[in-house]
């Protein structure tokens, strides 16, 4: 069992019970572009009654190149990659609760990426 799965099991009541507007637009809507680096922009996007995030381009030890990769939650802004690293994405926040970036792996090596302004 991964890292992950263990604690997953015990959040299957929560994630089965978030209602579609609250997974994706509670405290502000996720999708969007975020830009890890230059050159390295993921989109995400409403997909069903959850989200899932591309790396456009080129791919990562977190995100495959160009592929749809589902977001499974497991807390109100904490993700769970369908990959089979199975990585943590956490969105972030500024002090008035907007979106401003995401995270991959919060912990000691995260991996920060910024909102981009909507086109």
């Amino acid at each position: 069992m991964g890292r992950h799965s263990r604690e997953r099991a015990g959040t299957a009541s929560w994630s089965a019970t978030v209602g579609y507007h609250s997974l994706v637009c509670g405290g502000g809507c996720r999708g969007g572009r975020y830009e890890f680096a230059p050159g390295a922009v993921a989109d995400v996007r409403r997909a069903g009654a959850g989200l899932e995030v591309e790396l456009a381009g080129r791919g990562s030890l977190y995100l495959p190149a160009d592929q749809w990769v589902s977001l499974v939650a497991v807390g109100k802004d904490e993700f769970e990659l369908a990959t089979p690293r199975a990585d943590r994405l956490h969105f972030d926040h500024d002090a008035s609760g907007r979106i401003v970036g995401l995270t991959i792996n919060p912990g000691p090596w995260p991996i920060h990426a910024h909102r981009l302004a909507a086109r």
